[in-house]
């Protein structure tokens, strides 16, 4: 018997107010919950607090995106209709979150917030983490796209790291962690609805900002993380002649809803020669003297691999700057960094 049967006996329900449901909000899609309690499915309009035996879902199985309030995680899914005995499953046990998936398409992002993700292969599980999971059949596969997620039944368990992927069959424990390709998640990851103009540099510099001296960027067409095209930045002293830090992309004077929360995402890759350098993602005021109403990341970059930065945060002005620079931590230093699939989403109230 694999893990997430047992599981199931004794992650029962802890709540039963329904003050103390979990609660979901609409982000994209047209989405509905099969009440168990009545047998009929509702359109989710607004934020509604769902039971344990209810199911989440779409009429048909198309995409939709909610989010589970109280800042606890963003779900995509796809492929999953809202009915007994099918969708989503959702409820609280020992302080945490148990996400029931039977068959689809699901993509969850984590915050502070531990999320049990049930399967029929196994259970996995990620805290602020951003990953994918695809039941087809008898099989699971997990990929890990940002964070590090633990995939694991009766027969085992792996951790699958960022950019990597393990899959288990009926019967048998999950695989060692393998690299993963990006761009098959397209058609879900990314698609809660982008407020930024180009996002991924398809449309080469369109409503972006980049240095004034373009002898040092360009679009590439071979590396890039989804779609056909990225910018790519060469940082050396021949550039920047001895500066520590500077941008490489902006998209000023994006129009927010002030005391909203919002992600914001950018992939990036770097491939050192020499030195040290580092990229940041920011979502600052456009106002001059806004740095401290602003939001910052500090993410390590990975070597000769795309690293999501991500940022969480509420908008305390009406006009942030989204932007990616860079920062030089040694004397001498030599890089190429590449920027893909920016995103700023605005989160429902």
């Amino acid at each position: 018997m694999i893990r997430t049967l047992a599981l199931l006996a004794l992650l029962q329900p802890q709540d039963t107010r329904p003050e103390e449901l979990p609660a979901i909000r609409p982000v994209a899609g047209d989405l509905k919950v099969w009440r168990a309690a009545t047998g009929g499915i509702d359109a989710v309009k607004q934020e509604v607090r769902v039971a344990p035996a209810d199911r989440i879902g779409t009429a048909g199985g198309e995409y939709a995106c909610l989010l589970i309030t109280e800042g606890e995680g963003l779900v995509s899914l796809k492929g999953i209709k809202a009915g007994k005995d099918r969708g989503l499953g959702l409820e609280r046990a020992k302080g945490g979150l148990v996400l029931k998936v039977y068959d689809g398409k699901v993509t969850l992002e984590t915050f502070a917030t531990e999320i049990v993700v049930q399967t029929p292969q196994g259970e996995v599980r990620g805290k602020q983490a951003y990953f994918y999971i695809e039941v087809a059949e008898d099989k699971t596969k997990v990929v890990s796209i940002e964070g590090t997620v633990t995939f694991a039944n009766d027969l085992g368990g792996v951790d699958v790291g960022p950019g990597e992927e393990a899959t288990a069959a009926a019967g048998k424990k999950p695989s060692e962690p393998r690299k993963s390709d990006p761009r098959a998640l397209r058609e879900i990851f990314d698609a809660p609805q982008n407020r930024l103009a180009n996002p991924g540099f398809e449309t080469e510099a369109k409503g972006w900002d980049l240095p004034t001296d373009n002898r040092f960027w360009s679009f590439d067409r071979e590396l890039v993380h989804t779609g056909a095209r990225s910018a790519c930045f060469e940082v050396t002293p021949k550039h920047f002649a001895g500066r520590r830090d500077g941008g490489l992309a902006c998209q000023r004077g994006i129009a927010v809803t002030q005391g909203r929360r919002y992600i914001v995402r950018a992939y990036v890759y770097l491939r050192t020669v020499k030195g040290s350098v580092s990229a940041t993602l920011s979502f600052m005021p456009l106002e001059e003297g806004g740095d401290r109403d602003g939001l910052w990341t500090k993410t390590p970059l990975r070597e000769n691999a795309w690293t999501m930065l991500r940022l969480v945060g509420t908008a305390k002005r009406p006009t942030m700057d989204v932007s990616i620079s860079f920062q030089i931590r040694s004397d001498d230093y030599e890089a190429r960094i590449w920027a893909d699939d920016v995103a700023l989403i605005e989160l429902p109230r």
